[in-house]
């Protein structure tokens, strides 16, 4: 008998509800990022120098059961930006990726119609804003989809899948911060025919920041007027 099988998780979140909700302020080293609290509620996360993780470990695609879902924009309550990213006085943000992590196991039934499939997906759309909040760019986003693996004929793998892009923000001026506006994160499972299974998880989503070191306006006055000194020093001597 022919089974035919399919199962996804996914994350969601875009140009939502523009309620009031708690915002928690994360130290990330050379920025800090400003979280929603109904972004991803009773998810974990951590921070590290310039990038936060959130720990999705427990979300799985099983072929034949249909997992829970991550992220339901339909009951989002939070902001309309739910993550947003401000560097720390002297530093300037310089890019932006983020990436998806997790397990996927496959095997493939004996017949000639069976197959194991695994994918992921992650999609975004980031916005830079002044320092008044306006929007001064939308068009920061990424789109991936990939077919993890695709097995027949008997074969069977597993692994660690990842998933990353990197967007092209450009150097922000001091003053301006990166928001998500939209999100879309999953892996799924596919299986085809008796015999065979897929599974996929969901371990961790994150964003990473590059950012750079700016001298501070006081210390630019210094460097300056060390230079003074040394070039009338200078000049004093070739006239001696």
């Amino acid at each position: 008998m022919k089974q035919y099988l399919i199962a996804c998780t996914l994350g969601l979140a875009g140009w939502m509800s523009q309620a009031q909700a708690a915002t928690t302020t994360i130290d990330a080293g050379s920025v800090y990022f400003q979280v929603d609290s109904a972004f991803l509620p009773g998810i974990s996360y951590s921070a590290s120098s310039g990038q936060l993780t959130f720990n999705l470990t427990g979300y799985t695609a099983t072929s034949g059961v249909l997992s829970e879902v991550v992220y339901d924009p339909s009951t989002y309550t939070g902001t309309q930006l739910p993550i947003t990213i401000i560097a720390k006085q002297g530093y300037v943000i310089t890019g932006l990726n983020e990436s998806i992590s997790g397990h996927f196991s496959a095997q493939s039934g004996t017949e000639d119609n069976a197959s194991a499939i695994n994918t992921a997906l992650l999609m975004s759309n980031w916005v830079q804003r002044d320092a008044q909040g306006a929007f001064v760019r939308t068009d920061l986003m990424g789109i991936d989809f990939q077919e993890v693996l695709h097995l027949t004929n008997g074969q069977s793998a597993s692994g660690i899948q990842t998933m990353a892009h990197t967007l092209n923000t450009g150097v922000l001026p001091q003053t301006d911060s990166l928001a998500l506006g939209g999100l879309m994160f999953g892996v799924g499972a596919f299986a085809q025919g008796n015999g065979s299974l897929a599974s996929s998880s969901l371990n961790a989503f994150s964003v990473n920041v590059q950012t750079a070191a700016v001298p501070e306006p006081g210390s630019v006055a210094l460097v300056l007027a060390g230079l003074g000194v040394v070039l009338m020093v200078s000049r004093r001597r070739i006239q001696a």
